[in-house]
């Protein structure tokens, strides 16, 4: 759902990495450069949620410790996180409509397709672009335990779709400029200060501080409404030719995803 993926841009830094660096520390040159994504090498956490049933047919969605908030499937408005809101609709017994705004502009449409044995649901995600293309992204979740139509606890495979194939990194004694998957590049202080996420679908008050831990490594929080929604960290291997990025949500250190980046 798309306040999955919102949150999600912010576990991935919606393109964008902060280092606060001791005036004694500095990140190695290393990281500047270009890294591919090595699927094969990586391990991708799966995608928790659960939908609780509430009184006059309204649901509480909750996605681990990151995020909840109460709706209904009634083709109302309903805040999500921040200064997004979504609305529902049931346009079939086992189809759900999900239409997802972020202050005045539509983000995002899903689809959530019930299998008839009620075990399984398909997600169908359009999210439109800057450039004028849409991107769509499809996944499929299993029940967890017992439950009726959404209700209940679901999972999803971990896989790539949602993580940067292409890092473009310049690292300075001041500030590191990152390019993922050839969107914009953003120029961020290396002086410990909040760096603020901007773009389509972003929480106006999703920001991540973070500092340099000797020069090999750079350890991230992220937060939203200064609320810690996950923490990470970002190191190179000893042969300077690997990056690995470890991301983890709150109260999941034990089942991170450990993005490994080859540099080209």
């Amino acid at each position: 759902m798309k306040f999955r993926k919102a949150i999600v841009l912010v576990f991935t830094f919606c393109g964008a990495f902060v280092a606060a660096a001791d005036a004694a520390l500095a990140i190695d040159s290393a990281f500047g450069g270009t890294w591919k994504l090595d699927p094969a090498k990586s391990t991708f956490a799966g995608d928790p949620l659960t939908f609780g049933a509430l009184p006059g047919g309204k649901m509480r969605f909750s996605s681990g410790q990151t995020v909840a908030f109460v709706f209904a499937c009634d083709g109302k408005s309903y805040k999500t996180i921040s200064d997004s809101n979504m609305s529902c609709v049931r346009v079939a017994p086992l189809v759900y409509r999900f239409t997802y705004v972020n202050g005045n502009k539509t983000t995002g449409i899903e689809t959530d397709v019930l299998a008839s044995d009620g075990k399984t649901f398909s997600s169908v995600e359009i999210n439109p672009l800057e450039s004028g293309s849409a991107r769509s992204t499809t996944k499929r979740y299993t029940r967890v335990g017992y439950g009726a139509g959404l209700i209940g606890t679901w999972t999803s495979p971990g896989n790539a779709s949602r993580t940067a194939k292409l890092l473009a990194i310049t690292a300075t004694a001041t500030s590191v400029s990152l390019t993922m998957d050839g969107a914009p590049s953003m120029k961020v202080p290396l002086d410990g200060s909040k760096f603020m996420f901007t773009g389509p679908g972003v929480p106006k008050d999703a920001y991540v501080v973070g500092k340099a831990v000797g020069n090999d490594e750079v350890d991230f929080k992220q937060m939203l409404a200064d609320r810690d929604v996950g923490e990470s960290l970002w190191q190179l291997g000893k042969d300077r030719k690997t990056l690995v990025w470890t991301s983890w949500r709150p109260g999941a250190r034990n089942n991170p995803t450990i993005a490994v980046y080859e540099k080209q």
